[in-house]
């Protein structure tokens, strides 16, 4: 199980914050699908598209689109629940594993799988 710890989690938030969305309305959409449908797919970043001002619709690369549908069947599962659940009670009571550890660990699966 990777933890991360408290300082972590803030970079990986304000990461997440730094990317700038692409907003464009359902007109801009219509007169350049083609456009957009290729933005989503080297960019892999969502575009938000909107109607009369609000937020109405994501455009997701469909590739992109199916890995989040696996992770949200993964996430599903009891056991991933449960393994959740833990890693979060833990991460509470200070049972972190240091960045560079984990960086570590990471490494040697992929060499095992070079193998």
């Amino acid at each position: 199980m990777i933890y991360l710890t408290t300082t972590q989690r803030a970079e990986s938030q304000k990461r997440q914050e730094s990317v700038m969305e692409m907003i464009v309305s359902v007109t801009d959409l219509q007169t350049q699908a083609e456009q957009f449908l290729a933005l989503v797919k080297s960019s892999e970043e969502p575009v938000i598209i909107t109607q009369e001002g609000r937020a109405s619709g994501v455009l997701l690369d469909y590739e992109y689109y199916r890995g989040l549908l696996a992770t949200l069947e993964e996430m599903a599962a009891p056991e991933a629940r449960a393994k959740i659940r833990r890693a979060k009670e833990e991460s509470a009571q200070g049972k972190t594993i240091p960045h560079e550890e984990v960086m570590q660990q990471y490494e040697g699966i992929l060499k095992g799988r070079e193998s």
